[in-house]
């Protein structure tokens, strides 16, 4: 049972309408050719995010955009923003994927 003082640090997890157009966008291009795969990588990105509920900072912070965070789900960087009571899930982004 979590703690009363790790359930005050909890913050909401929302993504963001670009997120969840990039989670699908990768889904349908997955499962193309392997739909069993493409709900497991669903699954797996959906999953990788959680923590960020109470662990926020563990992310790492994004090389090219020194405002927000990542996590890596390989081959996918999960970009995110820490704000006081949330935090956002903005892009899933492929890690060849160029910014700019």
């Amino acid at each position: 049972m979590a703690s009363v003082k790790s359930m005050a640090r909890r913050r909401k997890l929302l993504w963001s309408g670009l997120a969840l157009d990039d989670l699908r966008e990768i889904r349908e291009h997955v499962s193309r050719d392997r739909p069993a795969a493409a709900r497991k990588l669903a699954q797996a990105i959906t999953d990788g995010v959680l923590r960020l509920r109470e662990h926020p900072h563990s992310g790492r912070i994004v090389p090219e955009l020194p405002a927000f965070r990542e996590v890596i789900v390989a081959p996918y960087r999960i970009i995110y923003d820490v704000q006081p009571t949330r935090v956002v899930i903005l892009r899933v982004w492929h890690g060849r994927r160029a910014f700019g």
